[in-house]
This record gives structure tokens, sequence and C-alpha cells, in this order.
């Protein structure tokens, strides 16, 4: 009996020992952050939620909403096999889970992704304010689902790139930034999966010339959301007719060439983007660098139904001229229908300098439509920053929103706070720390 014993026992050792050893090998890394935010509730509103109905408003003392919010991150790396779990956790429990795995065999690159996820819409409070909420089973607890996975493939071989991404997704599941039905439950008989796929081919010549390939069987090129995720491509849900059948279709067919060399200052490239076949756009673009004015131009000119009536949609040009950016909309009468100018400037560079960022649009007739601000400032190891946004209506500015935020480190924790104002009232306050390891 005792041979039997020591042999196990000498077993169990060796494996306890590689397993140390691996793990004295990997590379663990991660972060951690947990976040409370609070919004306040409108004082003429405070008796319909069954609080003492304050008899002149607006008021400076009043009851606040708060929500709670961790934000979990950790890799693995052993032996050239990464292993991350990433999670948001709030007041209903783990909203997402998400399992990557990824490594390297020779030319070959795999990437696998699990999500699972609660089902979230959004409910509207008596103030007009849009408030996340998540899909009860029926019992009055939000169940956490397998989602979706998708695996990426990844091969160079000759100077070709293949990719292949297979999507593996519950069609049904509610998509977070819409409204939630009252009393609507979600569980697992609610679900529905499909499949997917999109196939991509890539290559490059000796003069930098890029072309592209790009295929969608049962994949559309929209984003699929889960709350606070977006992930690109879904699956089209017409592939699934019913329970134990499906119907194949190719949603579309993505051809480009970019970077085509016409002169020394001159590139152009070219894109063609059909979907379920009949329905074709092309876009051609024209870059042009090393004008006086604007060193960069470009202009891209898009046509649609290329197959049928081959109907003009405009021009889009883009000029740059150091950190500004214009953007100018020309329809298919060639009439310009919008601007919009983005860039950067700093303020007292030689001391104590301060960055601004901004973006204006508006348009011919109507006007100024948006111009919104941000100024940033350095200070004793503080980062202070304003956002003033304004929305136009008929020429004029409207002040809609003032966001002010300060962030710095003390130690090994990240703080940063986080303040919004409208003209009523306060909209948001944040307090959110986080961690690196």
């Amino acid at each position: 009996m005792k041979r039997p014993s020591l042999f196990y026992l000498a077993l169990f050792t060796m494996g306890v020992l590689g397993l140390w050893h691996d793990i004295a090998l990997s590379d663990i890394t991660g972060s951690f952050a947990a976040s409370i935010r609070a919004d306040a509730i409108p004082c003429d509103l405070l008796d319909e939620l069954g609080f003492p109905k304050v008899s002149d408003e607006p008021c400076e003392q009043t009851l606040l909403r708060f929500g709670f919010e961790t934000d979990l991150n950790i890799t693995v790396t052993i032996s050239g096999l990464t292993t991350s779990l990433h999670s948001h956790s709030g007041l209903t429990g783990f909203e997402d889970l998400i399992l990557r795995l990824t490594a390297t065999l020779g030319d070959l690159d795999i990437r696998d992704e699990f999500v699972f996820g609660q089902a979230f819409g959004l409910l509207q409070s008596l103030d007009g304010r849009l408030i996340p909420v998540c899909y009860d089973d029926g019992t009055g607890s939000c169940p956490i689902f397998f989602i979706k996975k998708r695996v990426r493939l990844d091969v160079t071989v000759v100077g070709l790139t293949f990719s292949n991404l297979a999507l593996l997704e519950d069609i049904n599941f509610p998509d977070p930034g819409a409204l939630k039905p009252s009393g609507a439950l979600y569980t697992t008989q609610s679900q529905a999966f499909g499949f997917g796929d999109i196939v991509t081919l890539e290559g490059r010549t000796d003069a930098g010339t890029t072309l592209t390939a790009q295929i969608g069987l049962c994949a559309e090129q929209r984003s699929n959301n889960v709350k606070q995720h977006s992930f690109s491509f879904t699956v089209n849900p017409h592939c699934l007719e019913g329970p134990g059948s499906s119907t194949l279709l190719l949603d579309f067919e993505d051809l480009s060439i970019s970077n085509i060399a016409l002169t020394d200052n001159i590139a152009s490239a070219f894109s063609l983007n059909c979907l379920l076949i009949i329905a074709c756009s092309f876009t051609n673009t024209l870059t042009l660098t090393g004008a006086p004015l604007f060193p960069v131009v470009t202009a891209s000119l898009t046509v649609n139904d290329v197959l049928g009536t081959f109907a003009f949609q405009g021009v889009v040009l883009v000029l740059q001229s150091g950190n500004n950016t214009f953007v100018l909309n020309i329809d298919s009468t060639l009439a310009l229908t919008s601007v919009n100018v983005t860039g950067n400037l700093t303020l007292n560079p030689d001391s104590s300098p301060a960055s601004v960022n901004y973006s204006i649009s508006g348009a011919p007739g109507s006007g100024l439509s948006s111009l919104i601000l941000n100024v940033i400032v350095q200070r004793f190891g503080v980062r202070f920053s304003a956002l003033v946004t304004y929305f136009a209506s008929g020429g004029s500015a409207t002040f809609s929103k003032l966001t002010l935020r300060a962030a710095t480190t003390v130690g090994l924790i990240n703080l940063e706070a986080t303040t919004g104002f409208t003209l009523a009232a306060l909209a948001e306050a944040a307090i959110t720390a986080s961690m690196s390891f």
C-alpha cells in the first residue's frame, strides 16, 4: 500500500512543481477601476416619485440617483498563449464577461473570443433622461447570457494576408441603446443563434499599392452592441429561418485599391462595395500633397447603383493645414451642403501651456449647427479639462453642456472627477479610481 501512495505523491509533487514553473515564467498584467456616478432629480418631480414637493423650484438641494460600476482587466501570457479576461459589474451584478485567447503558431495568428453579458435596454425617467435597465427573466433577477463567439485567423503567405472571422451570435439579443418595452423579459428561450463569416484577402505591391478584397457570408456590415461594447460586423438574422434550418447569404463584397501613385504628389484610391450583389457603390479618392496653403487635399467622389441607374452621390473634400482639418460635403448638384472644421491650438506655449481642441459645424443657408470646445491644462501634476458644447438653430448658438474633469495620480492610484452642468441643473457627477498591475 505504501508504494502506490508514494508513487501518487511523487506524481502530484512533480505536477505542482511543473505548474509552479509555468506560473513563474508567466507574465500577468491588468487593471482595475471603480466609479460612482450620480445625477440630480429635478425638484418639481419629487412629488411624483413619492417625496415631499418643494414649493419653489429650481432648488439647490435635491435627491440624487447613484450608479456604481467596476472595470476589471487581467492578461496572462504563458508559453506564447495569451489569455485575457475583461468584466464590468454594477448594481445589477456582472454586466459583461469577455474571455479572449490569442496565440501564434508559425505564420498563423489565432484570436478566440467569448462574450457573456446581461441584456440591457433604456428606460425613460420622469425627467426625460434615459437610464440603462436590464431585462429580468421573470424572477426579478437579470441573468448573464452567452451572447457570441468570434474566432479570427490570420495567416501571411508570400506577401498575401488571409483573414477569416467566424461569428456565432445570438441574433435576438436586445440592443442596449434601444428603449426597453415595459415589462419585457429575456430568457434563454428568447435566444436564437446564427452563424456568419467574413473572409479578407490583402496584399501589397513593391510600389506600396495595397489591394484588399472582403466578402461577408451571412454577416452584415454594421456593428453589434452589448452594454459598453461594440463589435464590428453582425450575423444576418435572415440566415436563420427556423430551428435547425438556415440559409446562406452573400451579404456584401468589398474591393479596394489604395495608394496608387499617379505622380510624385498625387495618389489615387478606388473602392467598390456591393450589398447582396445587386446594390453597388463606387468611390474614387484623389490625394494631393505639397500644395502651398493646404499641404494635404483629399477629394472623394461616390457613385451609387453602378450596376443600375448610376446615381452620382456627391463629393467629400478634405483640406488639411497644420492642426486644422476642413471637411466640405458637396451634393449631387455640386452644391455645398455642410462644412466641418476641427483642430487644436496651444495657448501660452512658452510657460504653462494649455491646449484647445475645437469642432465647428455649419451649413450654407442655416448657419452654425454645433460648436464644441475642449480646454486642457496641466498644473502641479493635475490635468484639468473643460468641455463646452453649443448647439445652434437658425444661426444662433445655444449653450448645451459644460463638463469639467480633473485627473491626477496618487501613488499607484489614478483618480478622476467629472462634473457636468446644463443651464437647468446638474447633469452628472462621477468619481473614478483605477490602478494597473
